[in-house]
């Protein structure tokens, strides 16, 4: 599968931002309401907005909670 196969941008680098969140399971074209206040993720979700609007919401494997800030 190529970044053209994912209707992403033409000149998209393969990184991407990434937002985790636990216990979420989203499926395609469904809208996620979010009440951001960490301000790093907020810094994030600007940086996207302004630049090429793509994040990556992410599912934290179990356990994450011992190594969440490492």
């Amino acid at each position: 599968m190529t970044a053209q196969d994912l209707d992403f941008p033409p000149d998209f680098s393969g990184e991407v931002r990434l937002f985790p969140l636990s216990d979420l399971v989203m499926f395609p074209s469904n809208v996620l309401p979010l009440h951001i206040f960490e301000s790093r993720y907020r810094e994030m979700l600007e940086d996207a907005i302004r630049g090429d609007k793509l994040i990556t919401i992410a599912t934290l494997a179990p356990g994450y909670e011992t190594d969440y800030y490492s």
